[in-house]
């Protein structure tokens, strides 16, 4: 009977074992998976962050250009919440097509952690606001 006893006081220790073993492996598998989304999501902010600010920059330089078309605009570095964005704008033709090219960068401290790129081809007619022809988004290595 006592034999009985300690095989089954066994058991139970073994299953306890087995148990927490097992709740050991799903909590790491959690943890795991809670770094990964969380890294993801971390990017995934950076990048929308780093394409807003290229659209800042275009929408910056079509608000001067709308106010005076003869304005040569080139915005280098301009600093805006987590980060910058510079704009540079050149003519394609001398009938009024130009091509802006927005760039934002999303940085911590010095470092360039995310950078998006928009290109923008406007046609500028006088007395009237630019008209959008192209917009296209592109990524950039930092």
């Amino acid at each position: 009977m006592k034999n009985l006893r300690a095989h089954k006081e066994g058991s139970v220790l073994l299953m306890a074992i087995v148990l927490v073993a097992v709740l050991g492996i799903g909590a790491a598998a959690v943890w795991q998976y809670l770094h990964v989304t969380l890294r993801e999501t971390g990017r995934e902010e950076r990048t929308s962050a780093a394409m807003y600010l290229a659209e800042s920059g275009v929408e910056h330089a079509l608000a001067l250009i709308a106010r005076d078309p003869s304005t040569a605009v080139s915005i280098q570095q301009a600093p805006l919440g987590k980060g910058r964005y510079s704009v540079t704008v050149r003519a394609l033709d001398p009938l009024g097509r130009v091509a802006i090219d927005g760039v934002g960068e999303v940085m911590s401290d010095d470092e360039v952690l995310e950078r998006r790129v928009v290109h923008v081809e406007a046609l500028l007619r006088p007395g009237a606001s630019p008209t959008i022809r192209e917009w296209r988004r592109e990524r950039e290595k930092p």
